[in-house]
Parts: structure tokens; sequence; C-alpha cells
């Protein structure tokens, strides 16, 4: 189907004006019309707005069973509608149909039509039969009557010819649809199963290490053990373990492990080795969101435009989750208008209490994140929304787990937010490239995402504990999304005040699941 947008013609949309007027007058809501009418509310939507639903290209407009529905529903209301305005109402209807794209339309239209003429044949027959075919006039217009009658029935036929065309060819698009999909789960089933082998060849590496580990503690036994010998026999010990151990080193290089951190700490430490429920989260907000960073507002700005380019003219009945939320509530927030539920996953014990403090009112410090979503072209929609500690309260819920048990919840979520997590829970480039697929693999196919990183992270500290990194740069970021993601865009955003030290800047990814 062609990607250019479909708009209704102008038929189309004053009928559905005219139809929205009489609505009006009922004052319910469109859900309550709708359940009324026994049609679903999308429907009744595109009724008054003329626009197609998602498989189709042409317009919607409301047939003359659903006009005269609702005219009665207003008029048991109490409410008043003349005979000119059901006329009026039918004329724009019948000249939106026979102007549609949608041959069932069009068709509809010949038909009334068609029954418009017979009773009007059947009027003439009546008039010649009184007047006993003395009225040469009315025998003309009988005649001309039937001729047109004809021709419609004519057109009908053709019409109705054409839709059933039109219905194989949409069988055969949505017979092609399912294969696609039947195809894009098999492929889902692939990837699944690459991640359990990567899981497993973590494990094997793990293995190894710790069998080096304990290699290295027998070299050091051994190498006591000749320098003990070689000194009783008072002869200088030539450290004869020496290319032993250069050997050591080499092959813990080769199978995977890197090597001890410049600083001084390990850099293959993994995510399970570090010390997550010491994590102090008043320290942390208090650091880096008790007043709002340039960095933060400029990261606030660009997920918001992306996500209501994505999302535009969308309703709510959607879901969103933000990966390793720590205690940071803005990106919950940037997913307010356009989602029903968000679900916070989060590992450490102190940050899920910080969470769900936050729950039933958050902290006056995340108004001024609020008040920056509420700016620019496209803020209306945050604006819009009313008091959002109330929505947020309805709307967030938080889930206690980690990054990489999302490999159980393939394509779950209609949005993501993943900010600084993948690159700064591990020192291991294998767990971060793990992490960013469990984080993309948890969305729905072409579902919109934004993930930050800490771009040459060289580790962190909150308050008096270290916590570890793995460093990326662009390259590696683009890398990792490349094959599970498109549409693709990558930000990089200067430390220029430098919010700690150990970095170089920040690297926000903007795109939709592939």
């Amino acid at each position: 189907m062609s990607g250019a947008k479909r708009e209704p013609g102008p038929d189309a949309l004053a009928y559905g004006r005219e139809l929205r007027k009489i609505f009006l007058r009922l004052g319910r809501s469109q859900n309550e019309v709708a359940g009324l009418l026994a049609i679903d509310p999308s429907v009744l939507s595109r009724f008054f707005s003329g626009k197609p639903s998602k498989d189709s290209a042409a317009d919607t407009i409301a047939a003359k069973e659903h006009a005269d529905a609702l005219i009665r529903l207003v008029r048991n209301s109490g409410a008043s509608v003349t005979d000119a305005e059901v006329a009026k109402l039918h004329d724009l209807r019948r000249v939106a149909q026979a102007a549609s794209r949608r041959r069932d339309a069009v068709v509809d239209s010949f038909r009334e039509q068609l029954g418009i003429l017979q009773v009007e044949v059947e009027s003439c027959r009546g008039e010649l039969e009184g007047a006993r075919l003395g009225n040469t006039r009315l025998v003309q217009r009988f005649e001309r009557m039937s001729r047109q009658l004809r021709e419609a029935k004519q057109r009908c036929e053709q019409a109705e010819a054409r839709a059933e065309e039109t219905t194989t060819r949409l069988v055969q698009a949505v017979q092609l649809r399912d294969e696609a999909e039947a195809a894009a789960a098999e492929n889902r089933e692939k990837l699944l199963a690459a991640t359990r082998y990567a899981r497993e060849s973590e494990a094997q590496l793990e293995t190894q290490r710790e069998e080096l580990r304990q290699l290295r503690q027998e070299i050091g036994v051994l190498r006591r053990q000749v320098q003990s010998l070689t000194a009783e026999a008072g002869v200088s010990a030539r450290e004869p373990l020496a290319d032993v151990a250069t050997q050591v080193s080499a092959a813990q290089s080769s199978s995977g492990a890197t090597s001890v951190h410049r600083s001084g700490r390990r850099a293959d430490d993994l995510n399970v080795e570090a010390s997550w429920d010491l994590f102090d989260p008043v320290a942390y907000v208090s650091y880096n969101y008790q007043g709002m960073l340039a960095e933060d507002e400029e990261i606030v700005s660009l997920v918001r435009e992306h996500f209501s380019h994505h999302f535009e003219c969308r309703d709510r009945e959607l879901s969103g989750i933000d990966v390793g939320s720590g205690p940071n509530l803005y990106p919950a927030l940037i997913m307010l208008p356009w989602v029903r539920e968000i679900t916070l996953l989060e590992l450490s014990t102190s940050n899920l209490q910080y969470l769900n403090n936050q729950l039933p009112s958050y902290d006056s410090h995340w108004d001024q994140f609020w008040h920056a979503l509420c700016r620019g072209s496209r803020g209306s929609a945050y604006a819009d929304l009313g008091d959002p500690r109330e929505l947020f309260r309805r709307s967030v819920s938080v889930r206690h787990g980690t990054l990489f048990d999302l490999v159980s919840d393939p394509g779950r979520w209609d949005v993501g937010t993943m900010f600084f997590v993948a690159e700064s829970i591990t020192r291991s480039i294998v767990e971060f490239r793990r992490g960013v697929d469990c984080f993309v693999s948890s969305l729905k196919p072409g579902a919109p995402f934004a993930a930050a990183f800490m771009e040459n992270s060289e580790g962190y500290s909150v308050g008096e504990v270290e916590f570890p990194a793995c460093s990326v740069g662009a390259a590696e970021v683009g890398e990792v999304f490349r094959g599970i993601a498109e549409e693709i865009t990558v930000h990089r955003i200067g430390a220029s005040q430098g919010i700690r030290p150990g970095y170089s800047g920040m690297l926000l990814v903007c795109g939709r699941r592939r």
C-alpha cells in the first residue's frame, strides 16, 4: 500500500461535520454513543472525520442506517432534529457516497438512487393510470424515468463488479500480510534462540575465568616454592614461571576477558557483581535532578519530538516501559500523553522504594521537567493533559527485575525508554550488547524507543559506592542497534560543564524496532 497520506474528500468532510453537529446534541461521549449504535468507537470517529481506516486507502462514510439510527437517538433523548436537517444530512450523504473512493459506498449510493427512481416510476405509473394514459407529458416522463432506471441498474451492476474485484484484492493483501507476520514470528524465535546461546556462552566464559583465576593462584604457589628452593640452594631465582604467567594472561585476553581498568578497578565486573542495593537514590537525585541540567533538557526535547511525531492523532490505549529507571521520573513523564500504562523496571531495593514513594504525588522538582515538555511546537499534547500528577499516579506501576529479564517478554510493549542503563551496569561489552538486544526485543515491531548512553564512561560513584560502566562510543552504539532497529537517529550531546568526571559526552538513540 502506498505510503502517501490518505485524506478524505471535501464531500465526505461536509457530511461528517453535519453528522457530528447532530451527535453533539446528545451530550454524550463517543464511546457511549458507539455502544448504543452497536459499532466500534473508532468507526464512529471515522464517520465524523471521513478519514480511512488503517487498512483502507479510501474515505469512511456513514451509511444511511447509521445516520438514521443516530437521528432516532437524538430525538428519543428529547433534542430536536428538524425534517429539513434530516433531508440536508441525507443529501450530503448521497453526494459523499457518489464521490467516494470506496466502491461499496458508491454501490450504496447507486442502490439508493435506484430506489428513489423506482418510487418515482411507480408514482408516474399511478399518475398515468389515473389519467388513463391521456396525458402525453406523463407518458414521456415515464419513458424517460424508465430509461434512467435501466441506466442506473447498469451502473449499479458495474459498480458491484468493481467492488467484488476490490474485495478480492483486499483478501490477497490480507493473506500476504499474514504470511509476513508469520515470517516475523519465526525470526523472533530465531532471535530468542540466539539470545539463549549467547547466555550459555557467557556462562561458559565465566567458568573459564574462574579456572584462570585458580590457575593464577596455583602459579603463585609454585613461584613461591621455586623461590624458596633456590634460596635454600644459594642460587638467585630467575622467575622460571614468568613465561607461564605471561601465557596465562594472553589466554585470558583471547578468551574474552578484558584487562585491568586503568584506574585500578577490574574492567570485567559483571552486572550481578555490583552492589545495587547500596545505590543511594537521595544522593543521586540531589546531584543530577534537583536542578534541571542543560543536557537533560535537550534529551527531554528530542525524545518529546520523536514520540509526538510517531503518536500524533493516536489514542492512549497503549503500554510503555522504562528500563532501569533508577530514581529518574522524566522518561515516564515523556510517555504520559501517549500510553495508558507505564512500567518502571528497576533492580535496586533502594531505588524501588524511592519510585513507589513517588507514585502518590511526585516531588516538586520534577515539575521543571514537565514544564519543559509543555514548551515547543509539540508541547500542547502535554499541556492539554491537565494534572500530570494524577495521570502519573493512575498510569505508572513499579516492577522489580533486571534488564536481562526482558528476554521472557518479547514483543510486549508499544513504546520504550532506557536512559543510561546498558552501559552503566557492567564493564562487559558482551553484557552491554545483550542488554540493548533485550530492551529492543521487548518492544512490538514498529514500536518507537529512545535510549541514552554515557559516552566513553570509565565508571561512576553514587555516594561512597563505586559502580561499573562499559566504555562505548558512537560506533559501538550504532553497531549494536543495527539489524534490530530502523529509522535510527544518533544525537551526540556534549558535556559542556561535565556532570561528573570520566566520560566525554552523551549519546541519544531514537528509532523504531524493526
